[in-house]
């Protein structure tokens, strides 16, 4: 598996990578307000949400690169968030396909969990899961410590869905490894255990 030597600038370069920037806030703060925004999406406060994320993001998340990258995706995350609520579902996309760095603190599994939920709310459940469906092959985009990077082209959304894939490993109640359901779907085979493959199920 590849390993990734960007880690090593982010260690030891966030100062001057984010040190530009004069913050309000400390760290604490920050994931205090990123906290409090996801409650308010959740009671569709979105005035409120705005709020919280400005503040989050004028906060100081301290000196590790891989913490900003943390934040600053969870800041994203919220911002898609609110978006769907205002029923702007393409910009959604467009901000969750551009969103990357999984081995560095990108939080890659609730990307493509929203990826999913964003083409739900725009094209209805029934549409997706049915274009889901007839979707067979994936090509393979990066080797990541994390998991590997897989696109699948959804035709019937004329949509290339890229996502994030770990091995996830199932035992028995003794500890024993139990064989993962292996069918003649490429994309099942890589998908169905992943987070976002829940919003797809029956």
């Amino acid at each position: 598996m590849k390993t990734n030597h960007k880690l090593f600038i982010f260690l030891i370069f966030p100062v001057f990578i984010f040190g530009q920037k004069k913050y309000k806030y400390s760290y604490k703060e920050g994931y205090g307000f990123l906290a409090e925004a996801q409650k308010m999406i959740k009671e569709d406060k979105i005035k409120s949400a705005k709020i919280l994320i400005n503040k989050a993001k004028r906060t100081n998340y301290g000196f590790c690169g891989n913490a900003w990258i943390d934040a600053n995706s969870q800041i994203t995350l919220l911002e898609v968030q609110v978006l769907n609520k205002e029923n702007n579902y393409d910009q959604s996309l467009n901000i969750l396909d551009s969103l990357d760095e999984c081995s560095y603190g990108a939080d890659c599994d609730t990307r493509d969990y929203l990826k999913i939920e964003t083409l739900i709310l725009k094209f209805g459940k029934e549409k997706v899961k049915n274009a889901f469906k007839n979707v067979n092959k994936v090509s393979i985009i990066n080797d990541y410590d994390y998991g590997e990077s897989y696109s699948a082209f959804i035709k019937d959304l004329n949509y290339n869905f890229n996502f994030t894939a770990r091995q996830i490993i199932f035992v028995d109640e003794n500890g024993k490894k139990v064989p993962k359901n292996v069918t003649d779907n490429e994309f099942l085979n890589i998908a169905q255990n992943q987070p976002f493959y829940s919003l797809l199920k029956e």
